[in-house]
């Protein structure tokens, strides 16, 4: 449900196979809004629009739609962009290689700060990808 914006985008971008253009990028960074806009129109929805349109901010402030940072940023929207990023580095993508689980590991707790929260981060790793090892 987190990137329903994506609808909106046409396929020929979201499947590219080479690199972006800034003008497909910029159509790419309003999926969140996008997701927001579908999201809040239906009742039964409308509670997790702003975590939809805030899961691809960073706690450093740098990310988008909002710019938002650390805590201003929903609790359910920091650990989705967690998720969501280990899903991109571990699964098959066109436009890279998949990461091993530790390599994508080191990645998160690389981000861990600037990109993620790192306790959502630390907790991610530790009681979803470690737990039971």
């Amino acid at each position: 449900m987190h990137d329903i914006g994506k609808i909106t985008i046409p396929s020929k971008i979201l499947n590219k196979d080479a690199s972006l253009t800034q003008k497909e990028l910029e159509q790419i960074k309003r999926h969140p809004e996008s997701g927001y806009q579908i999201l809040r129109s239906v009742d039964e929805y409308a509670s997790v629009a702003m975590i939809i349109l805030s899961h691809h901010e960073w706690v450093d402030g740098s990310g988008y739609p909002e710019k938002l940072k650390g805590e201003d940023i929903p609790l359910a929207s920091r650990i989705i962009a967690v998720a969501d990023s280990y899903d991109a580095m571990t699964s098959g993508r066109i436009y890279t290689d998949c990461k091993t689980k530790e390599e994508a590991i080191q990645e998160l707790r690389a981000c861990a700060g600037s990109q993620f929260d790192p306790e959502v981060v630390s907790v991610f790793i530790e009681q979803v990808l470690l737990y039971g090892e």
